[in-house]
């Protein structure tokens, strides 16, 4: 990018940073940054990084169910798949930790499932769950639900209302007996080689060391995101809400599915809270086409993968292979 290219605020990033962010984010992946030609704000961009071969998702494979508690670990970060997962029909709001009294010039969205951890949390969490709870019936509960979810998503069901479905599927269960196993799944899941992408985290780390306001926007809950929030160090967690009455879960969401334009609508409600960050200037990690509603919130988005849909309409962006 030429000098008079430049705006002030990466003007500013280059003086402050002399390239710190970028070589983080090398080091992390073993690669130089890919920036996007022919745009605005390029020097900003560098703080993400392009895998080596393989890429810095390794496999994308699908997980499903993890088998009932104390059963082989499996290799897979997130444990085997013993049966059919639906493509992802899943993403809503959430809960949000308060702010600093900070000015902050840039606010970070991203995507959770397979954008930084390498599964879908809510499909391996099921087997986790029921398996541990409730033993080999609770593994063939799991087992038909994720296949219902599968089916809908092969028929074209909207991502929302399977969301929605997937929820209601936890009607009468403890609130605090879920939370209590999602801290255990996080546990027993990341300690797993593969848990996390390496080239999304270490961007977010980047960006934190800017100063930048990191958040996790997912259609996944806080019993599984509260914990990956507090690793990669995110001020807020945008995600769906289960009702709970009385410390028992409904089944019903309390403010709707966070994918799509539910997305879009939460990133729109943070910004507002940040009247010095620039939209033009905020950045946006995503590996599915649920997220683009959330990528063309923000100047920089960013595809993680290699999703047909993404690439297709957004063929200037950034991309983590």
């Amino acid at each position: 990018m030429a000098t008079g290219d430049r705006t002030p605020a990466v003007t500013a990033v280059e003086s402050r940073t002399g390239g710190a962010a970028v070589k983080t984010v090398e080091r992390a992946t073993g690669t130089r940054a890919l920036e996007r030609s022919g745009r605005p704000h390029a020097a900003l961009r560098t703080v993400v990084g392009q895998a080596r071969a393989g890429g810095v998702n390794g496999t994308k494979e699908s997980a499903a169910a993890a088998p009932p508690h104390g059963a082989p670990v499996s290799p897979h970060p997130c444990g085997p798949a013993p049966f059919p997962v639906p493509s992802g029909p899943f993403g809503p709001p959430g809960r949000e930790r308060p702010d600093r009294a900070v000015a902050v010039r840039v606010v970070v969205f991203s995507d959770v499932d397979e954008t930084i951890v390498a599964c879908k949390s809510l499909i391996d969490f099921l087997g986790f769950y029921w398996g541990e709870r409730y033993g080999a019936q609770g593994v063939r509960h799991a087992r038909r639900l994720a296949a219902e979810l599968a089916a809908m998503a092969g028929a074209g069901v909207s991502r929302e209302e399977a969301n929605r479905r997937y929820y209601r599927a936890w009607a009468g269960e403890s609130a605090a007996a879920v939370a209590e196993a999602g801290r255990r799944w996080y546990h027993e899941r990341s300690r797993r080689t593969g848990f996390f992408v390496p080239g999304t985290r270490a961007a977010l780390d980047a960006h934190r060391a800017e100063g930048a306001v990191v958040a996790l926007v997912s259609g996944s809950f806080p019993a599984l995101l509260a914990p990956v929030a507090e690793a990669v160090g995110a001020r807020h967690l945008l995600c769906a809400r289960p009702e709970e009455r009385g410390g028992v879960l409904t089944g019903e969401l309390q403010d709707g599915p966070v994918i799509g334009e539910g997305k879009r609508r939460l990133v729109r409600r943070l910004l507002d809270r940040y009247p010095g960050a620039d939209p033009r200037d905020c950045f946006a990690y995503g590996d599915h086409i649920s997220d683009l509603a959330m990528l063309t919130e923000v100047g920089h988005p960013v595809i993680v993968g290699d999703d047909p849909g993404l690439v297709a309409r957004l063929p200037g962006a950034t991309r983590l292979k």
